[in-house]
C-alpha cells in the first residue's frame, strides 16, 4: 500500500513539473526580444500562432513567416558556382560536351541551388527542347546550348558550347544497315518483276535465307505439356478414386466375413480350414467382391508352398485396409501361440466391426439428407410460388 502511495506521489511530482515548465515556456523558443529568426532557403516557412496585447486590448494572431531569400550578391555567386555543375548533369551518358553522341539531361531545377532552369539551342533541328536528339548526327558540329535561371525577380544567363558528332556503330549494326541496303537495292531492281530475288551475297561472303518458323512449335510445345499434365493428373485422381471405392467395398464386406470365420474356428476348423471354406462359398455364390478375390489368393499362395504366417501377412498387405491388417496380425500371433481364445478374440473384432459399419451407414444417412435439404427447400419455393400467383391474380381481379 505505501508503495502504491509513493508512485503516485512521484507521478504527481513529474506531471505537475512538466505543466508548470509548460506553462513558464508556453511558446517555441523562436521569439526573442520581438525577432524571429527565418529559416534558410529550402526549409520552409515557419506557421505561428503569437499573443499580442497593448494593455487593453489582447488577440490571438496567426501568421506565417517566409523562408530568407538570397540577396542579388549571394544569387550571382551560387549561379557562377552552379555552371560546373549543369554542365556535368547535362552530360547524361556522354564522355564530354566535346563527344555528345547521346541524348542530353536538361534538368529544370538542381539540387542544393534556388533557380529554375531553362534551355535554348541554336541547332534545334538536331537537339530538342527536353535535351534529346532528333535525328541522327552524320558529321560533327559544334552548338552553342544557352541556360536561362530564373528565382523570384532575377534572372541568370550563360552559354556553353557542345560539339555532336556521329555516334561510332559496332560491327554488327553496321553488317545490318548494309544488309538493308542491299535489299533496298534488290528491291528497286526487281520491281516489274514477278519475284523479289534476296541478295546472294554481302561483303564477298554468302547468305543463306530461311524462314523464321515462328512461336507455333513452341505453343504447340506448351500445349503438349499441359495436355500431359491434365492427363496425369486426371489418371492419377481416378486411380485415387478407384482405391478409395476399392477399401469401402472391403470395408463393406468385412464384418460379415469375420463373423462367419469366427463362426467356423468356434465349430473346431484351423485357420486355413476356415479361409478355405469361406474362399469355396465365395467361388460357389458367383458374386466378386475384392476381399475375397484377395482372400482366394491368399489360399492359392499356401497351396503353392508359401507358409500360412507370410500368406496372412501378404493378404494384410494387398487388402491395405486397417481392419485386415489387424485380422492377418492376430492370425499370425495365434497361430504361433495356438488357437487357444482366438474364437472369443475373432467374436469381439467382429462386433466391433458389425458396430463399425452400422456408425458408418448412420454417417451416410445423415450426409444423404443434408444433400436432399436443398431439393426439398427448392420443391417448397416452388410450392408457395404455385400457392401465391393465384392468390395474387385473384386480388388483382
Amino acid at each position: 500500500m505505501k508503495k502504491d502511495i509513493k508512485k503516485a506521489g512521484l507521478v504527481f511530482i513529474l506531471g505537475m513539473g512538466i505543466t508548470l515548465i509548460a506553462a513558464i515556456f508556453p511558446g517555441k523558443g523562436i521569439l526573442n526580444a520581438n525577432k524571429i529568426s527565418r529559416n534558410s532557403y529550402g526549409e520552409g516557412d515557419i506557421p505561428l500562432v503569437l499573443q499580442v496585447t497593448d494593455g487593453v486590448h489582447t488577440s490571438k494572431v496567426a501568421y506565417e513567416v517566409k523562408e530568407r531569400i538570397f540577396s542579388e550578391e549571394e544569387l550571382e555567386s551560387l549561379w557562377i558556382q552552379m555552371q560546373p555543375e549543369l554542365e556535368q548533369a547535362i552530360l547524361n551518358e556522354n564522355k564530354s560536351l566535346d563527344e555528345v553522341t547521346d541524348d542530353l539531361n536538361y534538368p529544370e531545377e538542381l539540387e542544393g541551388y534556388p533557380f529554375l532552369l531553362e534551355y535554348k539551342t541554336d541547332a534545334p533541328t538536331y537537339i530538342g527542347s527536353t535535351g534529346s536528339l532528333r535525328e541522327e548526327i552524320t558529321s560533327s558540329c559544334v552548338c552553342i546550348v544557352q541556360v536561362n535561371g530564373f528565382y523570384e525577380d532575377w534572372q541568370g544567363e550563360y552559354s556553353f558550347p557542345i560539339r555532336l558528332v556521329p555516334r561510332v556503330k559496332d560491327e554488327e549494326t553496321q553488317w545490318i544497315e548494309a544488309l538493308s541496303d542491299k535489299m533496298e537495292e534488290q528491291q528497286k531492281e526487281t520491281e516489274a518483276e514477278d519475284f523479289y530475288l534476296l541478295p546472294e551475297d554481302l561483303h564477298g561472303r554468302k547468305l543463306t535465307w530461311s524462314e523464321e518458323k515462328g512461336k507455333l512449335p513452341l505453343v504447340l510445345g506448351g500445349i503438349t505439356v499441359v495436355i500431359s499434365a491434365l492427363v496425369f493428373m486426371s489418371g492419377a485422381s481416378k486411380e485415387k478414386e478407384l482405391i478409395k471405392i476399392r477399401d469401402r467395398e472391403m470395408r463393406e464386406a468385412y464384418p460379415a466375413f469375420v463373423l462367419k470365420f469366427s463362426m467356423l474356428i468356434s465349430a473346431g476348423m484351423t485357420l486355413r480350414q476356415a479361409l478355405e471354406t469361406i474362399g469355396r462359398s465365395y467361388v460357389q455364390n458367383g458374386k466378386k467382391n475384392v476381399l475375397y478375390e484377395e482372400i482366394l489368393i491368399g489360399i492359392r499362395e499356401m497351396e503353392s508352398g508359401v507358409p500360412e504366417s507370410h500368406a496372412y501377412g501378404n493378404l494384410g498387405v494387398r487388402c491395405r485396409i486397417m481392419e485386415m491388417r489387424k485380422f492377418t496380425n492376430l492370425l499370425s500371433s495365434n497361430l504361433r501361440k495356438g488357437q487357444a481364445g482366438l474364437s472369443c478374440l475373432l467374436r469381439e473384432e467382429a462386433m466391433k466391426a458389425l458396430a463399425d459399419r452400422r456408425e458408418e451407414i448412420r454417417k451416410k444417412g445423415e450426409v444423404a439428407g443434408t444433400k436432399l435439404l436443398f431439393p426439398m427447400l427448392l420443391l417448397l419455393l416452388i410450392v408457395m410460388v404455385m400457392i401465391m400467383i393465384p392468390a395474387f391474380s385473384s386480388f388483382t381481379l
